[in-house]
């Protein structure tokens, strides 16, 4: 929460659908992939990336095989850093 509250990313940049499929495998990686959860990396794209590009991203997590439902989880953490 503390990086969202940072605010270290740029909301007007446009999204980028190579960096969302990277990111969405890192996290697939980070999270369902292994035992355990790597939380540094969700914070870290969760915290460093636009609203519109975790979007895109989210959507591309379930394409790589990621949970609807962790996609869920997700969106709704995004929309608390947003607020």
């Amino acid at each position: 929460m503390k990086l969202c509250i940072q605010g270290h990313r740029d909301e007007d940049g446009p999204t980028n659908n190579a960096l969302a499929v990277g990111d969405a495998e890192r996290l697939r990686k980070a999270g369902i992939a292994k035992i355990g959860t790597d939380e540094e990396m969700f914070n870290t794209i969760m915290a460093s990336r636009s609203f519109a590009q975790l979007l895109v991203t989210f959507n591309a997590y379930e394409k790589v095989g990621g949970d609807s439902s962790r996609k869920k989880k997700a969106v709704a953490s995004l929309y608390m850093c947003k607020l």
